[in-house]
């Protein structure tokens, strides 16, 4: 082989060899693009999963104290005569289908 043809192909080379660079930080750049998307979702997920947990704890704190203020007024509604009971859930009845 003559110098001009080793020339030759060490330009061939070198060119593949910068191809192949250009094309390996594309790929590298297209897999760092899906990898943050995965993590983008993932962190969604996570962020969704906190915040329902957290408005699940407030909701149950809430409940108890609804449970609680009904617990210590069911002595006093109790005492409430039968009849009284009857009139107060007959006025709501038609209170209600007067609605419909």
């Amino acid at each position: 082989m003559s110098i001009e043809e080793l020339i030759k192909e060490e330009r061939k080379s070198i060119k593949k060899i910068e191809e192949s660079k250009i094309e390996a930080e594309k790929k590298i750049a297209d897999a760092q693009k899906e990898a943050k998307k995965i993590m983008d979702k993932a962190t969604k997920k996570e962020y969704v999963q906190e915040y329902i947990e957290n408005e699940e704890k407030k909701v149950k704190v809430e409940a108890k104290k609804i449970v609680d203020k009904y617990k210590k007024e069911m002595p006093r509604i109790r005492k409430v005569p039968p009849n009284k009971v009857q009139k107060v859930m007959a006025v709501i009845l038609d209170e209600v289908l007067k609605f419909e």
